[in-house]
């Protein structure tokens, strides 16, 4: 008995498998035999699967976003590198605008004059050439006293007519100060500037000759001299009670 193709195609994946009972395999290789469809459709399942070459052309697009995923590494790397190197920039700046002190010179200070009062206290005007800056003082066993003022290393210089006037109050007769070696002394010379330092100024000594001001002078300032005296009067008190 023949069977139809049908069939036969059904039990063709089996046979080119070899998977098939023997009485399949015998009908089936009958049919072939009378069959040219069957055989056809059996040697094209014998043909090979052919794996498509991809071409120059069909890589590009994969070419491509390779391409710019490189791009976009290099971009990202080289705006890290300028992100930081902007931070130690920024780093260092406020080092030397806020952390970084330096003395002032004699070139950063403007004496401006001296006074001397009636009751034997020099009053001494002088400029700042730097609006921020800290101060410091040092008294030396022979009773010279060194105001030192310092400035962050980048803060900006001003002309003189921006800088306001500061002064100094002392009283040689009745001023008392602690020493660096712990010792009361009698102020002897005033200086801006460090200690030892050839820039520094010398605003008042003991030996300077300094002509008393006017009543009308020494009333625009008796109010400060006033408030001088009274600070001067609870220091000497606390230390004489220790």
């Amino acid at each position: 008995m023949k069977l139809p193709c049908e069939m036969i195609q059904d039990l063709l994946p089996l046979y080119h498998d070899g998977v098939c009972s023997e009485v399949s395999k015998t009908v089936v290789q009958e049919h072939l035999k009378g069959c040219e469809s069957c055989a056809d459709f059996l040697k094209a399942m014998d043909a090979e699967i052919e794996v498509p070459d991809l071409g120059a052309d069909e890589g590009k697009p994969l070419q491509g976003i390779r391409s710019k995923w490189v791009k976009q590494k290099k971009k990202l790397k080289y705006v890290t590198v300028a992100f930081l190197v902007v931070c130690v920039l920024f780093a260092g700046w406020i080092t030397m605008r806020e952390l970084c002190i330096v003395p002032m010179g004699a070139e950063d200070l403007i004496l401006e004059d001296a006074y001397r009062f009636s009751d034997g206290s020099y009053y001494m005007k002088h400029r700042k050439l730097y609006f921020k800056c800290a101060s410091d003082i040092h008294v030396l066993e022979n009773g010279s006293i060194y105001y030192t003022y310092k400035r962050p290393l980048l803060e900006k210089k001003l002309e003189p007519w921006e800088a306001d006037s500061h002064g100094i109050l002392i009283d040689p007769d009745v001023d008392h100060y602690l020493s660096e070696n712990g010792d009361y002394v009698y102020p002897t010379a005033l200086y801006l500037g460090e200690p030892g330092s050839e820039n520094a100024i010398l605003l008042w000594d003991i030996d300077m000759d300094i002509p008393v001001v006017s009543p009308e002078v020494e009333a625009e300032y008796q109010d400060m001299i006033d408030c001088y005296r009274r600070v001067n009067a609870l220091v000497e008190e606390r230390r004489t009670e220790k």
